[in-house]
């Protein structure tokens, strides 16, 4: 496996966090969460048809955290920032099929809908409610403009068991997503409300529930880093990035604000280290490269290789 690291640490001058924030290596076992995290991967169901160095891929993606989950102590959760489904086209519904899948192979704990991502919506609601799926899908800011459209919920809340991580209680961490209203295409069955004033509406209701809070961001980089100004709930922000472009790690308030790249080539990563009371103490931002090299999980890669074989080379 390649990995390309962000080398920051970040620390928070919060009352909210405690002791030494600094440090230099994870200990397998240690009391912590690790999230990762991807945006606008698009129907990417295969390595990117880069000259060098093709990236990404649903099999790799599979395969390093079969492989992570084996050799570290933390427990993870695997998220999508928006717009994970493909466009409408005439391949389509082929590759969102293999999509849908994968948010039980990988599997997606949370995803937030994006723009694209509500040509499908009625699919991935369904395929979720049926539970084929451990995924929760949300949307903080967006709303249907029919009634008899179903609306997702604003919010998440993963409750992990404390026995897993080393606390004696259950650590409950909470998710809203936001979709840039500017992204809503005229003739889409949502409009998107202004995320700020989202996310004033559910914080009380949420705050009654979760532990900190995690942004799932498809917006304008200033404006998610507005989010947590004035809220210290707001622990990480992980922002969609739509093209491929690599920012360094930020601090506003008490949140890290992170990246992902588009098409699903790199894998974010953030461990959240812990102390005996589940209250965060140490932030680790990495950032996997899903390159040749990295396991990959054969059912996936079967399925890859089936649907590559199906498509035109266009694709």
């Amino acid at each position: 496996m390649r990995f390309r690291n962000v080398v920051l640490l970040v620390t928070f001058l919060s009352l909210l966090l405690v002791g030494n924030l600094w440090s230099t290596s994870s200990r397998p076992g240690a009391r912590s969460v690790t999230l990762f995290f991807t945006g606008y991967v698009q129907g990417g169901y295969a390595p990117c048809g880069c000259p060098v160095q093709p990236s990404g891929g649903l099999a790799r993606r599979a395969g390093f955290m079969k492989d992570y989950r084996a050799k570290a102590g933390a427990y993870d959760l695997q998220l999508d920032l928006g717009n994970y489904f493909s466009s409408p086209g005439p391949n389509a519904n082929a590759v969102n099929n293999v999509m849908l899948q994968s948010l039980k192979a990988l599997p997606i704990r949370v995803l937030n809908l994006g723009a694209e991502d509500l040509h499908y919506w009625e699919k991935i609601r369904e395929f979720v409610q049926a539970k084929q799926a451990p995924t929760q899908v949300i949307s903080t800011n967006l709303v249907p403009k029919d009634p008899a459209v179903a609306a997702p919920p604003r919010y998440a809340i993963v409750e992990i068991p404390g026995e897993r991580i080393g606390l004696r209680r259950p650590l409950r961490v909470g998710f809203v997503g936001f979709c840039d209203p500017a992204g809503i295409k005229p003739n889409s069955r949502f409009k998107a409300s202004e995320p700020a004033q989202a996310f004033a509406a559910v914080r009380p209701e949420l705050m009654k529930r979760a532990d900190f809070l995690v942004v799932l961001a498809d917006l304008p980089r200033a404006t998610a880093k507005q989010l947590p100004v004035g809220h210290s709930e707001v622990l990480a922000v992980l922002l969609a990035e739509k093209h491929f472009v690599m920012y360094p790690p930020e601090q506003v308030n008490n949140a890290v604000i992170l990246s992902s790249t588009e098409r699903g080539r790199f894998l974010g990563q953030l461990e959240m280290q812990l102390d005996e009371l589940g209250r965060v103490t140490v932030f680790k931002p990495e950032v996997v490269q899903l390159v040749a090299g990295v396991p990959e999980d054969p059912g996936l890669l079967a399925i890859e290789k089936q649907l590559t074989a199906q498509l035109p080379a266009a694709w």
